[in-house]
């Protein structure tokens, strides 16, 4: 039995209903603030960040994200049934750290999605377009969490990453960014070659 396991941080959009709107509009929310900060256009492909990892307890793909209403583990069929995932970056970590972010992951599963921290962040961003930094008004140390917040504490607390943005106004730009420079990503091919043989299977 292998000493290590893989954990996958990885970014998508959702393919359905009303999250398919919320979607769309993170994705062009930080595709304008970073056309406004730096003159540059991309069109970003993704508006949410996850983690995923194969269960070393029971062989089966898990998911886990801060989405809906809550913090949450799902299965990786109903993850692809609403998600379209565009890249995802590898971590080969110990089994300590696999344990001890399981831990981390069940001891906050349950704990509120942070729709009131989400539209601070939106107000931060709009602030540094004027090129004014600002914190979070609705930041609450935790209490409430979103996506990229939950992903960036279980780097730095479960992989032992120093992640150089304040999760309090992170999105998922800012852990793509950071992860990229670490240059640990997993090919978009790859990428997509897991979810569709994932779906064929």
């Amino acid at each position: 039995m292998s000493d290590t396991v893989d954990i996958y941080i990885g970014f998508s959009r959702s393919r359905r209903g009303i999250n398919r709107l919320f979607s769309n509009t993170v994705m062009w929310g930080e595709t304008l603030e970073h056309f406004l900060l730096t003159g540059k256009w991309y069109n970003q492909p993704y508006s949410h960040v996850y983690v995923r990892w194969k269960s070393v307890e029971t062989n089966v793909e898990v998911v886990y994200e801060a989405s809906g209403m809550n913090l949450h583990f799902t299965n990786i069929s109903t993850f692809k049934y609403k998600s379209v995932s565009t890249h995802e970056y590898k971590f080969t970590v110990t089994k300590a750290q696999y344990y001890k972010m399981l831990q981390f992951c069940m001891e906050n599963a349950g704990v509120d999605y942070g729709y009131k921290q989400l539209v601070g962040i939106a107000w931060v961003k709009l602030n540094r377009v004027f090129r004014r930094e600002i914190s979070n008004p609705y930041g609450d140390n935790r209490k409430s969490q979103v996506c990229s917040e939950v992903t960036g504490y279980i780097l730095e607390d479960t992989m032992e990453l120093d992640v150089p943005v304040n999760l309090d106004v992170a999105g998922p730009r800012d852990i793509d960014d950071f992860l990229r420079e670490i240059n640990n990503e997993v090919s978009i091919s790859d990428c997509v070659s897991f979810f569709t043989e994932l779906q064929e299977g």
